[in-house]
């Protein structure tokens, strides 16, 4: 199996969690472990309202790239079963099948992502460098 690229960025407000993942995305790029410098952003509300059909043809824009989520504790898929849930399956699958293609970049607070997201699964944490 390639090595997962995928992180998770922890931080307050304003701590430049997005910059540092933009730079990253050209640092991926410039050494050839990506081949596309692109960036692909998202929030978790805007994945939300848009559904799970959105979130796979953004995943599929990010291929050779990056996809960041903003606010990723957003998706909350423990207390949103009907809009979070299936994007975190699918972003699950994705971050575990297309780790040769894809980096997946979550970012936000970390007691958020503990309480509202990692504990969705066990297996999320595994899956997401914490940066």
């Amino acid at each position: 199996n390639a090595p997962s690229l995928n992180y998770c960025f922890l931080g307050n407000p304003g701590t430049g969690k997005t910059t540092v993942a933009r730079l990253f995305a050209e640092v991926l790029h410039d050494t050839g472990l990506r081949k596309q410098n692109a960036f692909k952003e998202c929030t978790s509300q805007k994945l939300k309202d848009d559904g799970p059909d959105k979130f796979r043809e953004a995943a599929k824009e990010a291929m050779d790239s990056v996809l960041f989520i903003d606010e990723a504790y957003d998706l909350d898929p423990t207390g949103d079963k009907f809009k979070g849930a299936p994007i975190v399956n699918e972003l699950l699958t994705l971050a575990e099948n297309e780790r040769e293609r894809l980096t997946i970049i979550l970012a936000g607070y970390e007691d958020e992502m503990n309480s509202k997201f990692y504990s969705y699964n066990s297996g999320l944490k595994s899956r997401f460098q914490e940066v």
